[in-house]
């Protein structure tokens, strides 16, 4: 099968997929064991593991699709693609967002779990350690981490806040001492 046919088949399904209608009826007809065998196949194709990763977020919108994604190795797929393509932008941005829409919705619990045992936590983390300043990767990467049940925020503030414990034990207790003198000298001024 010739690289290019499949990489105008992934755009056109995904094209397709945004519709619901017809992303329900493709994913009823087999078209999502389609796109994940040529994801398998041509591997080496960053533009085709990107198109298939971007079919694969939409399609993953419908509870039937999401469930047949698993099933037939889609979340597998997408990990290799983020991890064979890891310096190309646009397969790491699709990629977080087919494993959030994959993980999500509300039979999404089996789903989240698949998504952690087959290693997408690790390529969404690798996806922000790759493209750090990227907005739409971290956007993307983000989305994944709070279907995954992950809150990027509150994992944030904890770690500043551990941190800023261990600055201040590490300080010997200074950084109060510097406080209350602080406010004496206010209390001068009045």
């Amino acid at each position: 099968r010739c690289v290019r046919l499949q990489e105008m088949g992934c755009e056109k399904l995904w094209i397709q997929s945004w519709d619901d209608e017809n992303s329900s009826a493709i994913g009823r007809v087999g078209g999502i064991p389609t796109i994940i065998d040529a994801m398998r196949t041509h591997a080496e194709s960053s533009h085709l593991q990107q198109c298939g990763c971007e079919a694969l977020q939409n399609l993953a919108l419908n509870d039937y699709n999401r469930e047949v994604i698993a099933e037939q190795g889609g979340i597998i797929a997408v990990i290799d693609a983020m991890g064979r393509h890891w310096d190309v932008a646009g397969v790491q941005q699709c990629g977080c967002t087919a494993l959030a829409n994959i993980a999500g919705g509300d039979e999404g619990g089996d789903n989240r779990v698949a998504v952690g045992d087959c290693g997408g936590l690790h390529a969404i983390l690798k996806a922000v350690q790759s493209f750090p300043e990227d907005e739409t990767v971290l956007r993307s990467a983000y989305q994944a981490l709070r279907s995954l049940g992950y809150n990027p925020t509150q994992e944030l503030e904890r770690a500043q806040q551990e941190q800023d414990l261990a600055d201040d034990e590490g300080d010997g207790g200074e950084a109060e001492v510097v406080g209350d003198e602080d406010m004496s000298e206010e209390g001068d001024g009045e």
